[in-house]
């Protein structure tokens, strides 16, 4: 066996849809290995086999070990993206815009289901998907990382630390 159960290698398999909201009998459907364990598409302004160019919905799921641990999850997109691990929703950004999501989960080691719905409304059509360790900023101003929106307004139009030292 040359690759072990726990390398990063996904088998995918993928549904599109000839509408925005994953309905109704896939237009196409289709299976692919990627032995990184990510997900990139890219159809620019095309679009899947027997789908139509702008308006599609796309529904990928593999099966993928993450050891124990906290992990990040990306994905560029152009539309809407969301993304689910054992049911648990990671990502959840379903707009008519393009753009990088993340999102955050915490493995206790194991296979898990990875779902990703994407939908695309017009122009360029595309989507890169990674999930890579997560490891929380530590250092000199790690209490920098449970700052509240309205903490952060508050202090950081000053030279002052969160400790109230000014330097």
């Amino acid at each position: 066996n040359i690759v072990g159960d726990t390398d990063p290698m996904s088998v995918w398999t993928a549904e599109y849809f000839g509408n925005k909201d994953l309905a109704g009998t896939p237009t196409y459907t289709e299976g692919f290995i990627n032995i990184g364990g990510n997900l990139n598409k890219y159809w620019g302004s095309g679009a899947p086999t027997n789908t139509p160019v702008d308006n599609f919905s796309g529904r990928f799921k593999t099966k993928q070990y993450l050891a124990a641990g906290e992990y990040q999850f990306n994905a560029s997109s152009d539309d809407g993206v969301r993304v689910w691990v054992n049911g648990q929703s990671v990502i959840n950004d379903w707009s008519d815009s393009a753009g990088d999501r993340k999102g955050y989960f915490t493995s206790t080691g194991g296979f898990y289901d990875v779902v990703i719905e994407y939908k695309e409304a017009y122009g360029d059509a595309g989507i890169n998907f990674n999930i890579q360790p997560y490891t929380t900023p530590t250092g000199y101003y790690s209490e920098l990382n449970t700052l509240s929106e309205g903490q952060w307004d508050e202090y950081s139009g000053d030279n002052t630390r969160f400790d109230g030292v000014v330097w």
